[in-house]
């Protein structure tokens, strides 16, 4: 891993620890959700060494339903469509025809009943 690849990942590092911290995980049991070892997650968390591939981070984010666009960017679910359908429009325009917006309606509104359910949760 190159010194480059450090100073990127220490920014992320902490995020990944206020993250892990706001769902009140242990070290133990974020890198249980994300299949690394104890020492593994640490590394990751002390900003020393990051994932090597996005597999385990992944696992991680499933692990607590949240995307990694939100883990990184801070990005909710709705942002991260809207990004992602921004781009494609711009690269193939048209490609969003009426059967698709139905789709990415019907992920919203899932989006937003979820949203809705975490925020009654607490």
């Amino acid at each position: 891993m190159t010194r480059a690849h450090n100073d990127d990942w220490a920014s992320d590092a902490k995020r990944l620890k206020l993250v892990r911290e706001a769902h009140d995980l242990t070290t133990a049991d974020a890198a249980k959700l994300a299949g690394v070892t104890v020492r593994t997650w640490l590394l990751w968390e002390s900003g020393k060494r990051g994932p090597r591939g996005s597999k385990e981070l992944i696992r991680f984010c499933d692990g607590l339903d949240i995307s990694l666009s939100w883990l990184f960017m801070n990005e909710t679910y709705e942002q991260s469509l809207a990004r992602c359908g921004e781009q494609m429009e711009k690269l193939a325009p048209g490609w969003m025809e009426a059967r698709h917006r139905e789709v990415v309606a019907r992920h919203l509104a899932r989006a937003d009943a979820a949203s809705a359910f975490r925020r009654a949760d607490h």
